[in-house]
């Protein structure tokens, strides 16, 4: 249906969306990286006369968006990063030019250039202060920070979070237990582990998730990333619907043994929304 769109109106601003959309879906959900790749490119090329017209600018940036993420998918990190980079100094909407500017940091830290990836996390901060990618921004900047010499350990972690951005969840699953079965004290088996508990939530492998996280908070229960890993169990098992007693179990640990933080403060708030739905059944 996209194409025939396209088809019957090449000129028009319809035929350009329906293009993007054709594009995204085979990239996306069809695995046809390279067929999507050759229809962004003649997108930018048929609308290059008119680059700077507000109507086409955005259909242009989702074009240059879905290059990046074709060259991100087939691991070519600079590629990506040089088209992370023209968005993030020429995108029309700031949010826009805000996660270029991320995707392009995260670009240098799953190549391994670690000190190249803490400089761009750090002026994305300065850039934008209070934007939405800051939190994670400096969240990178924390664990570059901690763990530098760490290489590789940190490499095995960039590798994980790769290929769960990359769309891999499974090689993501393998990886991140190999890495924790290879190097149990590993200076980042917390950040493993709650990356583990993520992408076992996301296979749907709920119990499992929930013994990784017992086993997280007996070994690393003062590392930050086990509050979070714990809020986000908690939370998975109260949206299941069958696991509502085991979700409260989890908040109650999150007030009690954290209860200054702000997945402490989450974990109250939800607690109170269902002791309110226990009253009223």
């Amino acid at each position: 249906a996209y194409a025939e769109a396209a088809r019957r109106w090449p000129e028009r601003p319809l035929a350009l969306r329906a293009t993007l959309a054709r594009a995204e879906l085979l990239r996306s959900q069809l695995g046809a990286r390279a067929v999507a790749e050759s229809l962004y490119t003649a997108l930018l090329a048929r609308t290059g006369a008119h680059a700077r017209l507000r109507q086409i600018r955005p259909l242009r940036e989702e074009a240059q968006l879905g290059l990046a993420e074709c060259a991100l998918q087939d691991g070519d990190f600079d590629r990506a990063a040089e088209r992370f980079a023209v968005l993030e100094e020429d995108a029309l909407r700031a949010e826009l030019r805000e996660r270029a500017a991320f995707e392009r940091a995260e670009m240098l830290f799953y190549a391994g250039d670690y000190a190249a990836a803490e400089e761009a996390y750090y002026d994305l901060t300065d850039r934008y202060p209070q934007g939405a990618w800051v939190n994670d921004a400096l969240e990178r900047v924390l664990l570059l920070g901690e763990h530098a010499g760490d290489g590789t350990a940190l490499q095995a972690y960039a590798r994980c979070v790769y290929l769960r951005r990359a769309a891999h969840p499974d090689s993501a699953l393998r990886r991140c237990r190999a890495a924790l079965s290879a190097e149990e004290q590993s200076p980042l088996r917390a950040p493993l582990r709650g990356l583990l508990i993520e992408l076992l939530l996301a296979s749907g492998e709920t119990a499992r998730a929930d013994s990784a996280a017992a086993q997280l908070l007996e070994q690393d229960a003062r590392h930050r990333a086990t509050p979070r890993a714990l809020l986000e169990l908690a939370m998975a098992l109260e949206a299941s619907g069958g696991s509502l007693q085991r979700a409260r179990e989890w908040y109650e640990t999150l007030a009690l043994r954290y209860p200054d933080s702000w997945e402490a403060r989450r974990a109250r708030a939800r607690l109170q929304v269902l002791r309110r739905g226990q009253a009223a059944s």
